[in-house]
């Protein structure tokens, strides 16, 4: 019987994680029951505490995130999106991944001197 309680959680944890990419595409409530309904079987009550517990599993994921951490990521992302896009001769891409950068630490080049 636990290994059933423990395919049970595994599998909730799976749903809540799909549940939390939905919300980060941009999915409205109303798709996240469609698309929970087409891929679980689920009834919108189950639903709802699925896009309950992906919303507390964000704030968990985050709460204890430094600033300092957040903006190291940020700036891995920004020189990521740089170079991919001088790779592939995307260069309004690089330009903006670097704008946003200098915007975030400060050195905003787009407002007048």
């Amino acid at each position: 019987m636990a290994k059933d309680g423990n395919a049970t959680k595994f599998t909730k944890q799976r749903q809540i994680t799909e549940v939390m990419r939905m919300l980060t595409r941009g999915y409205s409530r109303v798709d996240i029951l469609e698309e929970s309904e087409k891929l679980w079987g689920l009834k919108r009550s189950a639903t709802d505490d699925l896009i309950r517990a992906a919303r507390k599993e964000f704030v968990e994921q985050y709460q204890n995130l430094d600033r300092k951490e957040l903006v190291a990521e940020s700036i891995d992302r920004f020189q990521f999106l740089y170079r991919e896009g001088v790779k592939k001769n995307q260069l309004a891409v690089s330009i903006a991944a670097q704008q946003a950068l200098n915007k975030m630490i400060g050195i905003d080049t787009t407002r007048g001197a």
